[in-house]
């Protein structure tokens, strides 16, 4: 099932409702659990992996190590809280990167 290769790691609130369409959750809390889960999911054999833009930017080393590689692809997405910006920014970036100007200003 192709679902099983997708993760969606975060807070309860903002990963249960991917549960409904097969997704493999993984709702975290802050603390050592969250590190160990974090963990876990990035050396799992997941090709996508939607992760809260909270949790990329503490975690932003694990995210930074899969820029050059096919798989995972790390989406982010906001929380129950909102977007930090952080998507965005690393869309910025990437435009950037390929076409040599900031389009996207």
């Amino acid at each position: 099932m192709f679902s099983s290769k997708i993760a969606v790691v975060g807070d309860f609130d903002t990963v249960s409702i991917f549960k409904s369409v097969g997704v493999t959750v993984y709702p975290v809390d802050e603390g050592k659990s969250e590190d160990e889960v974090v963990e876990q999911v990035f050396q799992e054999d997941y090709q996508i992996i939607f992760l809260t833009e909270r949790l990329a930017e503490k975690y932003s080393s694990l995210v930074n190590k899969t820029d050059s590689e096919t798989f995972p692809m790390i989406v982010l997405i906001p929380d129950q809280k909102g977007s930090t910006g952080l998507a965005f920014r690393r869309i910025r970036e990437t435009v950037k990167k390929a076409i040599g100007a900031d389009i996207l200003k």
